[in-house]
C-alpha cells in the first residue's frame, strides 16, 4: 500500500481477520512515483516521474516468520 511517500507491506492474518505490517516502510523521496508487483510476486518495480523518468527494482523475499 502506498501512503504519501511511503510503501507499506502487509500480510493478511486470516486467524485474526486483520492485516499485519511485515517490515519497515520503504520511503520514496519524491511523491510522484508509482509501483507494481510482477505477476510472479518476486519483484516490486517503482517508477519515479520527477525530475526524470527512472525505475527501481526491489527483490521480494517471503518468510513465514511473521
Amino acid at each position: 500500500m502506498k501512503h504519501h511517500k511511503y510503501f507499506y507491506f502487509f500480510r493478511n492474518n486470516l486467524d485474526e481477520c486483520k492485516f499485519e505490517q511485515v517490515c519497515q516502510p520503504l520511503e520514496c523521496r519524491k511523491e510522484v512515483c508509482f509501483f507494481n508487483i510482477t505477476n510472479d510476486g518476486k519483484y516490486l518495480v517503482v517508477w519515479i516521474q520527477y525530475p526524470i523518468l527512472r525505475f527501481k527494482i526491489y527483490g521480494l523475499i517471503y518468510s513465514d516468520k511473521y
